[in-house]
Formats: structure tokens, C-alpha cells, sequence
């Protein structure tokens, strides 16, 4: 019989309180286990000299951190270590040698991998880790107990026919990761063409957790899927850095323009192609997945548990048909419901019995390196030194008795509030994303609207009734755009790099594409060949004729700061900070690297006037009289 061991979990959670998939994953270690598990949620930052490993059994490395990033002292601290060390890793498609070395480094006795097991001896030889006792597979997520409730799996009331949240994935991934915005964009816009009730997302903002991506999956009757992993394993790290320098001199190129030039040679020698917790969660909360052509493991059946689009999406009518079919809907939901909920194969408890008795294979038959640890001396180490917020309990996540702690829970309770009110929680129920941020930022858009002409009649005609308008949340979004711009022309203090915008016409956008301040002549267009001057006047030009270039249907506005604010590594769209009533708040661009302002394009159609209007006074600097007003909603923090 195995005695109790002392178990570590150093992770990289920090208070990151909405990553429930993670937190389900951890918890159930705490919830199943025979062991007893202790949780570090700050691997980045722990101090070798104040924490002994070898009190612990085990030290468990979990999946949300990359060893790379850890410090040439806390590696040491690490190999010197007596206890086993386990390495959970999600993200293998990255890197893979230098994890290699940092492996080796460390002494990891034991790989959780998420890659076909003929691959293990490819991704992590042993002569490369000479401690390696053994690699094991692994998913990335499980099928929890609050999946196995009656009351989860529901065929009735979906309000929603094609529902998806997804993000989007960086070229560097190939094309298994570039299919989550190819199907959004091209079946999405199919169904919804085909009179579907679509919900369909892959902005970062509009991303749900906890209850509310479950209450999104049981409104949803179908819900799009694709393969989950990489079909490009860059194993030194050379093609994320080839890939993205191209994205960043050509950053509106198609995504098959910078496979073609920098991916196409390496994709599909290597594949990661497997299951995500989303599978489970469809299958538990009764939405049928409508799945992307794929291997899923070998996890999935096509016709038997999803409903499946060929990869060249030559059956999509057909698919549209399966959909409108209820009962053909209900036949494979029930199906995956049976064989991957009930069947309790891949539920969260089987998954740590066998990581249990992984353990225990690796360990010595002798007592633990210390009888007991102490959780509340741990915990008040932990909320001493890194202020940590919660742990896991037997319910999952714990809060502890820390100022951050209250932090959060003050914060939940605000946005439970925001929810209830009738206008944001039927707007939050729409799009998704944090409460307290979709706020802020509408909150700051309105502010500047009732005082700038301009952007409130951009306001006062989506209120009017009658005709295709945007969603007000929608109008407000794009006035804060154009108010940051405005606010970049007046000088005002920010967080980043100060720049400012000029219209340009390329591709049929309109496009207020920004400029470095100083720089303005040191840019190059998407063919390589480098402005000058001339960009003032096409400048000029475009101003005098911007009526009859908003009024054609054919054009789109958008803001292009794509060469102020660089792709940064792993990022797959531009992303600026730009403080809002005191708080750092991040503005993420569409895939295409644009800010399209699809608010002001749907109001063009009927009224290019006040839209001409509103471009051009986000194009000028405040007055006086608005520069009070836009130093008070856009004040930077106090240190």
C-alpha cells in the first residue's frame, strides 16, 4: 500500500481567477487525489532561497509556464532538488529543443505530453534528457463532476442554431491553427447567409468562462469546432521568429502569403491534432459539435459524435441541412453525450487515479521526505511573500485570506451587478468578455460622446428607430477608437508610444493608419516600397474627396497602428495600452491587424455625412473647452 506524499504544483495561475478550464484541471488533483497537493501560483517568481523542495514528494510543473523563463538560480534550485519532478506541457509546438536542454538542466524525472505517443521519442529523446524516467499522454482538459450533473446536458430551448468562441491562432501554428479563423469567417458567414441564428466570435474580448460559457453552450443547438494542436512543430524556435519579422514589415498580408514565404516546407511533418476541454463541454451541455475535417485524436467519429465539414468546405450546404435537422441533431449530441460524458472514461477522477499511481511507480516504497506540512503555514508563506489569492479545495477554487483575495471577490460581486442590469446583461449575454472592462470602456465612450458633436450623432442616428444599424455597444466601441486617436493628436499623456494618424486609401479601406511621431517618412508600404512625403498629400487628397469614398458601399474604415504598436512574439494581432480613467486597459485588433470599425461602416450606407464628420474630427486636435475632458477620462495612474 502506497503511503500519503507530499505534492508541490508550481504554476503560473498568478490570480488569474477566469481561466476556469486550468483551474478545473488543478482542483481535481485536490479533489481525487490520495495525496496531498500544495499549489504555488507564482513559478515566475519564487525566491530558491526561501523554499525547500525537498520537503515535497513531488514537484508537479504545470502546464500554463514555459521552464525557459525560469532563472539560471531557481533552475539550480530545481535540479538540486531529491524530490521526483513531473512536467505537465500544453503548448509543445515551440521551442522544443530549448526545453530539451532546460529539462536536462533541471533533472525532470517525468513528461505529461499532449503528442501522438510515435512522436515521444521525437519530442523528448532521452539522450538529450538523461533523467528521463518516462513520458506519459495526457489531455489538456477532463470531464469534471458539474459536466456529469442531470441538469447540464439540455436539447431544449437554443436560441442560438451556430454558436463559437474561439481566438486566433499565430501563423507559426500552420494551418490547423489558422482553420479557428478560417471557419468563423467562411462557414460562419455562410450559415448566417442561409438565414442561421449565428453567435460567433474569435475576438479576445468576446471570450466567456465559469457559468457563463456554459449557459452559452446550452443556448447554443450547434457549436463549431476544430482540431486542437499545431500541424507545425518548430522545434529551435526559427519559425516564429521568421514569421512573425514577416508579419510585422507586411502586417495585412493574407495568412497563406506568409505560409507560402516562411511555413509550407515544415507543416504536417509533424502534427499535433487532438481533443480540447471544449469537446467535453459540448457533449456535456447537449450542442451538437459541427466539426472542421480532422484526426481529434482519435477521440471522435465524424456522423456518430459531430457533424463534419469537409476541409475544403465543398459540403457546407449540406452541413446547413444537417443543422436545421432537430432530430439528427439530438441523435449526435446524445451519442456524444453517451460514449464521452457517461461513459466517465475521460472524467477528471480516472485521470488522477492513473497519475497517482504514475507517481507512486516512480517513487521509493519508503515513507515521505516529511511526515506533514502544515497547509496554513504554507498558505501564510504564500500570501506573505506573493500576496496569492486562492488555492484549490475539495470545491475547486479557494479563496484565501489575502488583500488580493478580496480584490477578486469584490470585483465578482461587481461584475454579478453589472449582469443584472437590463441593458449590459443583455449585452454581455450577446458578446461575451469581463463585465467591468466592456464598462469602463463604454463608459468613457459615452462620456466623450455627449461632449463631442461629432461622435454623438454617430450615437443619435443607432438609436433611431428603423433601418440596419449596429449595436449602440458597437458605436461605442469605435467612438473610443476614434476619441484615442483624437486624444494621440492632442498630445495627451499615455502609458505608450505617442503617435499620430493620416487617412490613406489602400485595398478599399479607408484607413487612419498611424505613424511614430518623428517618423512619419520612415514607413513602407505592403509592397516594400518606402513613403516619403507624398503621404501627407495622398493625405490631403483623400480628405477632399472622403465624402464620395465613405459613400461607396465597396469601401471599409478601419485604423491600421500596426507599425506604431509591432506584433509582438506569439501575439496574433496589434495590441496597445491606453489608460482609462486611471486604469491600463489593452485595445487587440482584428486578425487582419486592423481596427475595422464595423459601427461606422454599417452607419455609412445610410449617413456617409456624419460619418465623413466624425473621421475628420478624430483627425484633429481637442479644442480647449475638450482637452479638460479628455485628460480626466484618459489619466494615466497614479504610482
Amino acid at each position: 500500500m502506497s503511503t500519503t506524499k507530499n505534492i508541490l504544483v508550481l504554476s503560473s495561475m498568478y490570480h488569474y481567477t477566469h481561466m476556469s478550464q486550468m483551474i478545473d484541471y488543478l482542483a481535481a488533483y485536490k479533489i481525487y487525489s490520495r495525496h496531498n497537493y500544495f499549489y504555488h501560483n507564482f513559478v515566475y517568481d519564487f525566491d530558491p532561497k526561501t523554499i525547500d523542495f525537498d520537503r515535497f514528494d513531488v514537484v508537479m510543473m504545470s502546464h500554463n509556464f514555459w521552464p525557459m523563463n525560469l532563472s539560471a538560480e531557481q533552475r539550480d534550485a530545481l535540479a538540486k532538488t531529491k524530490a521526483l519532478k513531473a512536467l505537465f506541457l500544453q503548448d509543445e509546438y515551440q521551442e522544443i529543443r530549448n526545453i530539451n536542454k532546460v529539462m536536462d538542466e533541471m533533472g525532470i524525472d517525468l513528461m505529461f505530453s499532449c503528442v501522438a505517443e510515435k512522436d515521444f521519442d521525437v519530442f523528448y529523446p532521452k539522450k538529450r534528457i538523461k533523467s528521463l524516467q518516462g513520458v506519459y499522454s495526457v489531455l489538456t482538459g477532463y470531464v469534471s463532476d458539474a459536466m456529469m450533473a442531470p441538469d447540464m446536458f439540455q436539447l431544449e430551448n437554443k436560441t442560438i442554431d451556430v454558436g463559437f468562441r474561439s481566438r486566433v491562432s499565430p501563423d507559426f501554428l500552420g494551418k490547423i491553427g489558422h482553420e479557428k479563423l478560417r471557419i468563423a469567417e467562411k462557414f460562419g458567414t455562410f450559415a448566417a447567409e442561409q438565414g442561421l441564428g449565428t453567435n460567433i466570435s474569435v475576438n479576445e474580448e468576446d471570450r466567456l468562462s465559469g457559468h457563463h460559457w456554459t449557459e452559452f453552450l446550452q443556448r447554443c443547438k450547434t457549436q463549431l469546432g476544430t482540431p486542437s494542436g499545431s500541424s507545425i512543430i518548430d522545434f529551435n524556435g526559427t519559425l516564429m521568429k521568421t514569421s512573425t519579422s514577416y508579419r510585422r514589415a507586411f502586417p495585412h498580408v493574407p495568412f497563406q502569403e506568409v505560409f507560402d514565404a516562411n511555413l509550407a516546407r515544415h507543416d504536417g511533418k509533424y502534427v499535433i491534432d487532438t481533443i480540447s476541454p471544449r469537446t467535453f463541454e459540448c457533449a456535456a451541455t447537449g450542442s451538437t459539435m459541427v466539426q472542421l475535417e480532422g484526426y481529434y485524436g482519435g477521440f471522435l467519429e465524424p456522423g456518430k459524435h459531430y457533424i463534419e465539414i469537409k476541409s475544403d468546405y465543398s459540403n457546407m450546404s449540406d452541413v446547413v441541412e444537417q443543422i436545421r435537422d432537430t432530430e439528427h441533431c439530438h441523435t449526435i449530441a446524445v451519442q456524444a453525450h453517451k460514449d464521452l460524458i457517461a461513459s466517465e472514461k475521460y472524467n477528471f477522477r480516472t485521470h488522477v487515479e492513473r497519475i497517482d499511481d504514475i507517481f507512486d511507480a516512480h517513487l521509493p516504497a519508503s515513507k515521505p521526505r516529511l511526515t506533514t506540512i502544515d497547509p496554513k503555514a504554507f498558505y501564510h508563506q504564500m500570501i506573505w511573500r506573493h500576496d496569492q489569492s486562492f488555492t484549490m479545495g475539495e470545491q475547486g477554487l479557494h479563496y484565501l485570506d489575502s488583500f488580493k483575495a478580496d480584490e477578486l471577490r469584490a470585483l465578482e460581486a461587481s461584475n454579478q451587478k453589472l449582469r443584472q442590469k437590463p441593458f449590459i446583461g443583455k449585452m454581455l449575454s450577446r458578446t461575451g468578455g469581463e463585465p467591468h472592462k466592456k464598462v469602463l470602456k463604454g463608459k468613457v465612450a459615452l462620456a466623450i460622446a455627449k461632449k463631442i458633436p461629432e461622435f454623438r450623432a454617430l450615437l443619435v442616428k443607432t438609436l433611431l428607430p428603423g433601418g440596419a444599424k449596429p449595436n449602440p455597444e458597437a458605436v461605442l466601441k469605435d467612438i473610443l477608437l476614434l476619441s484615442i486617436i483624437k486624444a494621440a493628436h492632442s498630445d495627451i499623456p499615455n502609458t505608450g508610444t505617442a503617435f499620430q494618424t493620416r487617412l490613406k486609401f489602400t485595398d478599399n479601406k479607408i484607413v487612419l493608419e498611424g505613424y511614430v511621431v518623428g517618423q512619419e517618412n520612415n514607413y513602407e508600404d505592403e509592397d516594400g516600397l518606402r513613403q516619403s512625403g507624398d503621404g501627407d498629400n495622398d493625405s490631403k487628397n483623400l480628405r477632399s474627396n472622403l465624402f464620395a469614398t465613405i459613400k461607396n458601399p465597396d469601401n471599409k474604415i478601419a485604423i491600421d497602428l500596426a507599425k506604431v504598436f509591432p506584433l509582438a512574439s506569439f501575439a496574433s494581432s496589434t495590441i496597445f495600452s491606453w489608460p482609462l480613467y486611471g486604469q491600463i486597459e489593452a485595445f487587440r485588433s482584428h486578425a487582419d491587424l486592423y481596427y475595422n470599425l464595423s459601427a461606422l461602416n454599417l452607419l455609412a450606407r445610410k449617413y456617409p455625412k456624419i460619418v465623413e464628420q466624425a473621421l475628420l474630427c478624430a483627425l484633429e486636435p481637442c479644442t480647449d473647452t475638450d482637452m479638460q475632458l479628455f485628460a480626466r477620462v484618459f489619466t494615466t495612474p497614479t504610482t
